[in-house]
């Protein structure tokens, strides 16, 4: 008679799955990887499905790696487990397995991965910090672990940012130029002019219909402008990137002249020993970024929706500065950071589905 029930492991980390799994493999145990069961566990992405008569095996083997840590070997009613697996999102099956995508934006200050299946179903924006290549390994790793799927469901992985040439495991690799347009044009059709102001860089993108580029301007040689020159300027006046909007709103800015982040670090230090308060070199720092995003945004033609993207844009009074210089309102994404992400999970999407 068929087994009415099924044998599970469960583990604290991805990795010690992996670990017990490659031993299982050695000792040529049988066993199957399978996201973990979500009424046993949230802790990890995966679980091993083994035979129950395999039990006092797994746990010798165990005994004898006690570097690998599990949760416990648990059994369920088959028929329970199998609609918790398949249920979810059944029309996104494809051979039995659910079918994702995953774009991962390595950005100069902060990787951002995106888990798409024509959804955004999750994200995850981690610090770069020295290895891009890294970065972009432990992100896809978190967005396995907090969704608890499994890697072989991942069907296409792009790569996009200035890291991307770094990600030797992604399928293709997108310009972010590219993807931010697709990224945008996801959450807001009538998008045609994209600006975006990122940690080190600024550009100003300009879409067709679609979502297709059709023209670009870029900024990648001064950090002016950028991410990197609002945290300078906050750091010389004492304050988190956090507070810029209360400490600058509705105070007569001290006009900031000097548009490279060396010089105006000085020029800010000058400022604040003649008297001038934080309060107003704070509004003077906010019209000197939004200046040099009009400058760049002048640049092409502008119509129809415009987005304001990256982690500049979380700011909402350069957002408001902006828009007064232009005289027009600027669309700002939910999450700012994660439209260049977006956009090479739906370009990966998009490869799946013509397959």
């Amino acid at each position: 008679m068929e087994s009415k029930s099924e044998t599970f492991i469960l583990f604290p980390s991805h990795s010690d799955g992996l670990a017990l799994e490659k031993i299982l493999k050695t000792n040529r145990v049988k066993y199957t990887i399978v996201p973990t069961p979500r009424d046993l566990s949230k802790c990890c992405g995966i679980s091993i499905l083994i035979d129950p008569q395999d039990i006092h095996l797994i746990e010798d083997l165990l005994n004898t790696n006690s570097l690998i840590s599990i949760d416990g070997i648990h059994t369920l009613k088959k028929r329970k487990v199998l609609s918790l697996i398949y249920s979810v999102r059944s029309s996104k099956l494809q051979g039995g397995f659910l079918m994702y995508s995953v774009g991962i934006d390595s950005g100069s200050v902060a990787t951002k991965a995106m888990l798409f299946d024509g959804e955004i179903v999750e994200k995850v924006i981690i610090p770069t910090g020295w290895s891009p290549k890294t970065a972009a390994k432990e992100a896809l790793s978190l967005l396995l672990i907090k969704t608890k799927i499994n890697r072989h469901e991942i069907k296409k992985i792009i790569g996009t940012g200035y890291g991307r040439v770094s990600m030797s495991f992604a399928d293709k690799t997108v310009t972010e130029i590219t993807c931010h347009g697709r990224g945008a044009h996801f959450f807001n059709n009538k998008v045609r002019t994209i600006l975006d102001i990122g940690g080190q860089d600024s550009k100003v993108i300009s879409l067709d219909n679609n979502g297709n580029v059709i023209d670009f301007v870029m900024n990648d040689k001064c950090a002016a402008g950028t991410g990197r020159f609002l945290q300078v300027m906050s750091n010389v006046l004492g304050f988190d990137v956090s507070e810029l909007d209360n400490l600058a709103r509705n105070i007569e800015p001290e006009p900031i002249t000097s548009m490279c982040t060396v010089f105006a670090e000085s020029e800010v230090i000058s400022l604040l020993a003649k008297g001038v308060s934080k309060e107003q070199t704070a509004s003077g720092i906010v019209h000197s970024i939004a200046n040099r995003g009009v400058s760049i945004i002048s640049k092409v033609s502008l119509s129809d929706d415009i987005a304001f993207t990256g982690g500049v844009a979380q700011s909402e009074i350069i957002k408001e500065a902006i828009e007064s210089k232009i005289k027009r309102s600027l669309y700002v994404p939910i999450n700012s950071q994660i439209v260049g992400a977006l956009g090479a999970a739906v370009i990966g999407w998009n490869l799946i589905k013509k397959r």
